[in-house]
This record gives structure tokens, C-alpha cells and sequence, in this order.
């Protein structure tokens, strides 16, 4: 899959990358990924809502990136290698360090955690497995840096503006969308992320309504019966209720829902078929009369 994605120059070419990350089944945000400083950092717009996710979500962020590396990069540019401080490492998720709960403790026990008290602690090997998939536990500059590498750092997260930090919590709680958009903007563009005002989250809404218009892609956030929000893309059927179960039914054109309408026309079919009764009956009559 990775290999199909088309990047408009080779990936070591690229100034930015940012990946859209989807954690518990109802918040985004975008990771950035500064390729010209070889920085990367999330800008997460709830940060207490999925904090608990991002050891999960570093994992697959760096093995994505160093997978479309391997698909995209000239050969001859040097692979990434994520340069992790030896006291962090525990940090990161085990899948990717393959540290047992008894080594995270051994090593938590230690004051000054270092490459050499990691080899002491546990084996050199486990070392090399982190060097083959690009993470070095040592300090940029360190003598144990790679020089045949690029060099990843980390960047401690951006201030981005927390949703639940406006007033009116109930135009923004649910406008992680919004903050996503502007987010990724603000730091392609390298702008300071100042979007802190309730305007500024309207106005940005409103002028994505107005691109979505413009593309004839329009999205509303309608309300089930059961009081949970849910979003309707123009005519596609939305999905069932998280919460009740239940399947909603797409407004049509005219007001009426698509049940509504069918029911209409089910009413009238059901009129011109009594209509063609009364037609036969009033024939019978007449014919009667008649004779």
C-alpha cells in the first residue's frame, strides 16, 4: 500500500509531511514531520484526551515513515534514524523496543540512564535490534551518533490551542477538524499557531463551508433522537448511532426525510389505486343504468 502512494517529488525532497492520526474512534489531529530540520512533533488540539495513545501512535508514525523511505528515497540518501535520549527510551512503546515489563523496571531503578548502563543492564543485542529500526538511544552530538544517518529529533509539543480552552466549549468541542486544518497550515507556513480566539475557530469554519460548497461536498452535524451528534455528507447514508444503534435516515431534497418521502409516495400509489376503483365502480353503475 505504501508504495503506491504518490508523493509529488522523492520524500527526502520534501520540506513538510503531515499524517492525519485518528485515536479512540472520535478525535484527530495531524503529525508533523519537519523534513528540512528532520523535527517531529504532534499537534494535538486535546492533548488530555489522547495522551494516553501516543507511544502507540509514535510507533506507527516512525515505522510508516521509515517504510515510505525505504519505497521513495533515492537510494543514496541516508536512511532516518530516531535519535531517542537513553532516560526516554522507556518511553516509547514496547512493540517497538521490545522491553519486558522487568527490563522497563531494572532500567527505571537506574539515576543516569546511559547507552553503557543499557548494555550493562540488559545486552548489547538489544541495542543493534534498536539501530535496525531506526532508533538510537544516545544524545545528538553523542560519539555514538550515526554519521551515515539522518538524524531524528523530537520537538517538545507545540502550545497548540486546546479545544476545551474557549468559552463557549460548544462551538469547539467538536471542531478537532478545524484545529487539524489550521494546525497543518500554521506550520507548513511556518506561522506562530495564534488561532486562540473564539472568532477565529467560526471564521475558519465558515470558511471551510464555503470550500465545501464550492466543491459541492457539503457536510452537517445533525442530532439522533437519542441526543449524540453525527456528521451527514451530503446524500451518503450516515452511519448507525454510536451510542443507540440506530440507522439515520437521509433527509431528502424537499424536507422530508427518505422515509417520509417514500411514505408519500406509498400514499399516492395507494390514492391512484383507489381512484382506479372507483373509476371500474362508477363504469359498473352506468353500464347498470343502461340496461
Amino acid at each position: 500500500m505504501i508504495a503506491k502512494i504518490k508523493f509529488p517529488l522523492p520524500i527526502h525532497l520534501l520540506d513538510h509531511l503531515i499524517i492525519l492520526i485518528h485515536v479512540r474512534d472520535f478525535h484527530w489531529f495531524p503529525a508533523h514531520m519537519d523534513v528540512k530540520s528532520r523535527c517531529m512533533s504532534f499537534l494535538d488540539s486535546s492533548h488530555a484526551y489522547s495522551a494516553a495513545n501516543y507511544p502507540r501512535q509514535k510507533m506507527l508514525w516512525w515505522k510508516f515513515y521509515r517504510m515510505a523511505w525505504t519505497a521513495h528515497a533515492n537510494a543514496s540518501a541516508p536512511a532516518p534514524s530516531w535519535i531517542v535520549h537513553p532516560a526516554r527510551i522507556t518511553s516509547l512503546h514496547p512493540r517497538l523496543t521490545a522491553l519486558t515489563p522487568v527490563m522497563v523496571q531494572a532500567l527505571g531503578k537506574q539515576k543516569d540512564v546511559t547507552v553503557d548502563s543499557i548494555i550493562a543492564t540488559e545486552d548489547d543485542r538489544i541495542v543493534a535490534k534498536w539501530k535496525r529500526r531506526g532508533v538510537c538511544p544516545w544524545s545528538a552530538g553523542d560519539q555514538f551518533s550515526v554519521p551515515s544517518c539522518q538524524n531524528w529529533t523530537e520537538r517538545e509539543q507545540h502550545v497548540t490551542p486546546q479545544q476545551k480552552n474557549f468559552v463557549n466549549t460548544y462551538a469547539t468541542s467538536l471542531a478537532c477538524g478545524i484545529y487539524t486544518v489550521l494546525s497543518s497550515m500554521y506550520v507548513v507556513r511556518e506561522w506562530s499557531i495564534d488561532f486562540v480566539e473564539q472568532s477565529h475557530i467560526n471564521n475558519a469554519r465558515n470558511w471551510m463551508a464555503a470550500v465545501c460548497h464550492e466543491i459541492k461536498e457539503i457536510v452537517s452535524l445533525e442530532r439522533c433522537k437519542c441526543g449524540e451528534r453525527y456528521e451527514q455528507w451530503g446524500r451518503r447514508s450516515a452511519p448507525p448511532c454510536s451510542k443507540c444503534e440506530k440507522t439515520h435516515v437521509r433527509k431528502a431534497s424537499s424536507g422530508k426525510t427518505g422515509t417520509e418521502q417514500g411514505r408519500s409516495e406509498g400514499n399516492r400509489a395507494k390514492c391512484n389505486s383507489n381512484d382506479g376503483k372507483g373509476e371500474r365502480k362508477r363504469e359498473k353503475s352506468n353500464i347498470l343504468e343502461k340496461l
